[in-house]
Order: C-alpha cells, then sequence, then structure tokens
C-alpha cells in the first residue's frame, strides 16, 4: 500500500504494484485532481476507486460520479464506513482478498 500525494505519483504507484482497490481524494497536489485521476484509471485499469472527500458541492460530485466510482464518502466520520466499504467490494466479486489482520475496523 502507497499514499501519494499527486496525479503523477498515484499513476507511477498504479504501474507497480497494480493495486486491487483505490481509496482516492479528490483534491490532490498539482494541477489536476482525483477526478482526473480516476479518469485516467477507467481508461486502463479496471479497479474500484472510492472517493474520500471533503468536497461535497454540487458540480464536484458530479464530476466526480461520471468517473463511475463505487463509492464516494465524506471524511467526517469514524472510518466505520470506509471499513465497510472495503468489506462490500471484497463481497462483490473484484476478486480481491486481504490476508488475516490487513484490515481492521
Amino acid at each position: 500500500m502507497e499514499c501519494v500525494s499527486s496525479v503523477e505519483a498515484a499513476l507511477a504507484a498504479i504501474d507497480r504494484s497494480l493495486p486491487k482497490l483505490i481509496l482516492l481524494d479528490i483534491k490532490l497536489q498539482g494541477k489536476r485532481d482525483g477526478i482526473q485521476l480516476a479518469e485516467i484509471i477507467h481508461q486502463h485499469h479496471d479497479i474500484p476507486v472510492v472517493f474520500i472527500t471533503a468536497f461535497c458541492d454540487t458540480d464536484t460530485m458530479r464530476r466526480a460520479q461520471r468517473t463511475r466510482p463505487f463509492r464516494i464518502l465524506g471524511k467526517i466520520g469514524d472510518g466505520g464506513e470506509v471499513v465497510r466499504t472495503v468489506a462490500e467490494i471484497l463481497s462483490a466479486g473484484y476478486g480481491i482478498s486481504l490476508n488475516p489482520g490487513e484490515m481492521h475496523g
């Protein structure tokens, strides 16, 4: 698992590790944002994307929805929603499995 802060770093990390799930903030460093990154990801990979964001304005949500994310989650919360979403992706047949102890909630 890698944590990166720009589109360029994310694309390099995805090419290196081909993750099975991407948790993605809409606000990233640089000129491009997480929505643009999700568009690139979907053009080249079949990887579920979950946006985790504090940006909830109508235009941003519309742009994000057009990328067909698995889910969009607000940053406010206890983290349980993220764990439940990851569990849902695991059970949805994406071919993702975790080793014991990799997911805590």
